[in-house]
């Protein structure tokens, strides 16, 4: 190899170098890391190690999972996190990654420091999350944009009427990506569609359009059913006990959102003056109490016969239940009214039947 040919790859070598220093970053893992309630994201879990300020913040502020919950921990792999990098762009080979294989994240406040750090210069501190007054334009329009089909999104899936908000927690790289492109649709998120939520966002060409996967904060307010009055255990519901007022939504209450599906319904528990009333707090008023004495109807053939039964269970209207007649015999009827069942006549027969055969045989 000829001198000049060794100075030249020698010089090419020096040019590589320093054209990786200015462009790209070291992604350094940590093995252990304290997260903030809400979204993970990239400065969160690394150190980040680069000669340019403004692709720092970029890679810093990207979202990857949503944080554990309180006295949870949750493994990140290396290899998740690049997976999720790629997702939002980031050409993994003009970056390295070192440190940690596996990041234990836990919930709590993050100790303040920045793992942000400019290579061949001293340590320079740039906070994690950017305040919403302070991010740029182009970041806040993307939000307000993507908030927006969020929004039209959860009112095409929901299967109630409601008034939505969603506060979006995405990367810069999704704004820059976001800017200038036509938002094709957004599709994801799991029902009852509150709280943390996924969705992927659609943009660019309806044919082929691009797809960006963003995390989102849920929350929104319905017109729900309360008391007016504080209605005890076992009180037939009324419209004059009910109102519609608005609401915030939660995960696991099963609203009712048309007074009419209450009305007639009898309270399972005591309501109290002002409570949302869930669908599981009533159930079909009882007409007939367990132990309670009734009247059986016998139908049939032109002919109808009352009996007196004992109720063996409680009952709505149209309930089965079991009655004891005063000779013993135990039939199914079906709740007409209040103490009143009725049976089919060939059912009576039958009853009747089988109560004078074993009389006979003893």
């Amino acid at each position: 190899m000829t001198v000049q040919l060794q100075k030249s790859m020698f010089f090419a070598a020096i040019l590589v170098a320093s054209q990786w220093s200015a462009r790209a970053a070291e992604i350094h893992f940590q093995a252990d890391a304290t997260v903030a309630r809400g979204i993970v994201r990239l400065g969160d879990v690394a150190e980040i190690i680069t000669g340019d300020d403004g692709e720092a913040r970029l890679l810093e502020g990207i979202a990857l999972v949503p944080a554990p919950d309180v006295d949870q921990t949750r493994l990140l792999k290396r290899q998740e996190v690049q997976q999720l990098l790629q997702l939002s762009g980031v050409q993994l080979r003009e970056h390295r990654f070192s440190g940690a294989e596996v990041t234990q994240l836990r919930a709590g406040m993050p100790i303040a420091t920045h793992n942000v750090r400019k290579v061949a210069s001293a340590v320079e501190l740039i906070p994690t999350v950017i305040p919403a007054e302070q991010q740029p334009a182009t970041e806040a329009n993307a939000a307000a944009r993507i908030g927006q089909a969020l929004v039209s999104h959860l009112n095409a899936v929901s299967d109630f009427p409601a008034e939505w908000q969603a506060e979006v927690a995405f990367s810069p790289r999704v704004a820059q990506a976001v800017e200038g492109q036509q938002i094709v649709r957004v599709e994801g998120g799991i029902s009852p569609w509150l709280g943390r939520q996924t969705f992927m966002l659609l943009i660019g060409n309806e044919a082929a359009p691009t797809r960006l996967p963003i995390e989102a904060e849920v929350s929104g307010t319905a017109r729900a059913v309360t008391t007016i009055r504080t209605i005890e255990r076992g009180t037939m519901l009324t419209a004059d006990d009910l109102q519609l007022q608005t609401v915030s939504l939660k995960s696991g209450v099963r609203l009712v959102f048309d007074p009419q599906q209450l009305i007639g319904q009898e309270a399972t528990r005591t309501l109290n003056a002002g409570q949302l009333v869930g669908i599981d707090m009533v159930r079909a008023l009882r007409l007939v109490k367990r132990g309670e004495d009734i009247q059986v109807f016998s139908i049939g053939a032109g002919l109808q016969i009352v009996e007196p039964a004992k109720a063996l269970a409680d009952g709505g209207q149209g309930d089965s239940i079991t009655v004891e007649f005063a000779d013993r015999r135990k039939m199914t009827a079906r709740v007409t009214g209040t103490r009143r069942a009725e049976v089919y006549a060939m059912q009576t027969i039958r009853s009747q039947v089988d109560t004078t055969t074993q009389l006979i045989r003893r």
